[in-house]
């Protein structure tokens, strides 16, 4: 029972373990850092009720929204949603940008990332990031998602 833990569990782990649902973990007010990884959670909703949430784990699962995430966990640091089934590349990163202190994303092989476009756009609209996809995100990486808006717009003259 989860509720007995409540106030008091700040990490844990529920890995490879076929969760489907997560609205036990919706008690879990004082849980830091969460790995749910490995399952086949479709509905990150339940964990909205853990404000304090700085680190997710959720890859390979059937997650195909964040709607809800930014207001929910928006003390996010750290957040991996690694093969998922992320839809709607505005979407996503209209809430990624209401998370003002994430610094680590992994949204690799997700339908929402899949082009260079993409992928350039979460660097340029998330300043604060420093990795992305389990890459350091440097300068350079910044002024290249630059150049590359700014020869597209140039072709489009």
């Amino acid at each position: 029972d989860f509720g007995l833990m409540a106030g008091s569990l700040e990490v844990l782990s529920l890995s490879d373990n076929r969760l489907v649902d997560l609205s036990p973990l919706s008690a879990l007010d004082s849980l830091l850092d969460l790995n749910v990884s490995f399952n086949r959670v479709a509905d990150l909703s339940p964990i909205f009720d853990c404000h304090q949430l700085r680190k997710l784990f959720a890859a390979h699962n059937r997650i195909s929204s964040v709607e809800g995430l930014a207001d929910g966990c928006p003390q996010l640091k750290s957040l991996s949603l690694f093969a998922n089934a992320l839809d709607g590349a505005a979407a996503t990163l209209d809430v990624l940008k209401r998370l003002p202190d994430l610094e680590e994303l992994d949204l690799g092989h997700n339908p929402c990332c899949s082009t260079p476009a993409q992928r350039y756009r979460l660097l340029i609209d998330l300043p604060g990031l420093m990795s992305l996809d389990g890459q350091l995100v440097t300068a350079m990486d910044r002024r290249l998602a630059r150049g590359f808006f700014q020869t597209c717009q140039g072709s489009e003259e």
